[in-house]
């Protein structure tokens, strides 16, 4: 029998990392829905995972920036104001990791990707989960030669810190 799993908000984190110019800019987006159910949690394979990340959360430490981003020259918020993710498959890969593959639609563009997860060492039930994307799969994409000139990598890594209430 399937159970649901609250996720602790406070605990968690969707944060992602991208490399402009020599540096690596970090952000997250504070605000989503997660839904997880599963028999058990040490039995993940037939488990539903859904995300729903309000796009306009998106925080960098750096307001112009965020501004930009919500911008119609990337995520374009007013259109488009929410990212989603849905489970395809879970498979366990090793004892200690899992392969979570799935739909992410940004932009209403809908691409499969799969993320590496692990049990993370806390006596609370967290995971982290990594992946990375092409931003321009999902046309992410400015001015070429903005991008060019300041080396704005096409590579997003993303990060999903899980913790469940128990």
């Amino acid at each position: 029998m399937m159970q649901k799993f609250a996720v602790d908000v406070l605990q968690s984190e969707i944060s992602f990392t991208i490399k402009l110019l020599n540096t690596n800019v970090k952000g997250t987006f504070d605000s989503y829905i997660s839904t997880l159910r599963a028999e058990t949690l040490e039995q993940l394979s037939n488990a539903e995972v859904n995300f729903e990340i309000d796009v306009a959360s998106i925080d960098t430490n750096e307001s112009i920036r965020d501004q930009h981003l919500k911008s119609a020259d990337f995520f374009n918020t007013d259109l488009y104001p929410k990212i989603y993710f849905t489970k395809t498959s879970i498979v366990k890969h090793t004892n200690e990791e899992y392969l979570l593959t799935g739909d992410i639609t940004i932009k209403n563009i809908t691409l499969p990707v799969t993320f590496k997860v692990v049990k993370a060492a806390t006596n609370t039930p967290s995971f982290i989960c990594t992946t990375e994307v092409s931003r321009k799969d999902f046309d992410l994409v400015y001015n070429p030669m903005f991008e060019k000139i300041n080396q704005l990598d096409d590579i997003v890594y993303i990060q999903v810190k899980i913790t469940l209430l128990q």
